[in-house]
């Protein structure tokens, strides 16, 4: 369990592709307009986001469902230029249950993005539950180191008299333009 555990934290933090700063762009994306001291609201998407790339993840590393790499990759970048722009023109949809439909049904798009990864690793004819459990337990470990040290940046900005407003819409800003630079690749590699 602790290997696929450890797969999990490393394919988040330390993997040397633009998977992880895709993943890593659509977190700070999607908690952008919350402040360090709103971490409750921030702590059930990041749990709704998991729910969401669990269902996927599982239903590509069992096979069944394998969309192709292309939407898949052109999903999650436009997840992310999505997200910002609900921030940047939309603020208000941080209200209710808005946020938490949002991560989930992004999180669907991101777990295809990860099967490939993880079918990678699993051997021929070996159980997915456990290697699931695992790699989304690493996951959601990797999303909170994550969010710790966004809303660390966050308290620190705000602590020197930063306004909230002004912190979603730069981190937005250079939010769209790494995916936009990232979908470009997508587009321009098919």
């Amino acid at each position: 369990m602790w290997e696929y555990i450890e797969l999990g934290l490393t394919h988040i933090t330390d993997h040397p592709h633009y998977e992880v700063y895709d993943h890593i762009l659509f977190i700070v994306a999607l908690v952008a307009g919350y402040s360090y001291q709103q971490w409750r609201p921030v702590i059930g998407m990041a749990t709704m986001f998991t729910i969401g790339h669990s269902i996927s993840l599982a239903l590509a590393v069992s096979g069944i469902a394998s969309p192709d790499s292309f939407w898949v990759e052109f999903g999650i970048q436009s997840s992310i230029i999505v997200t910002c722009l609900l921030n940047l023109f939309y603020p208000n949809h941080r209200q209710k249950y808005w946020p938490y439909l949002v991560a989930a049904a992004f999180g669907i798009i991101h777990g295809f993005g990860f099967a490939g990864y993880l079918s990678f690793m699993l051997s021929k004819g070996q159980s997915i539950a456990l290697p699931l459990l695992g790699f989304n337990i690493g996951i959601e470990i990797g999303q909170i180191l994550i969010l710790l040290v966004f809303f660390v940046l966050n308290g620190l900005y705000l602590r020197l008299g930063g306004n909230q407003r002004w912190w979603t819409i730069v981190i937005s800003i250079i939010a769209i333009v790494l995916a936009a630079f990232l979908l470009y690749g997508v587009v321009s590699s098919n």
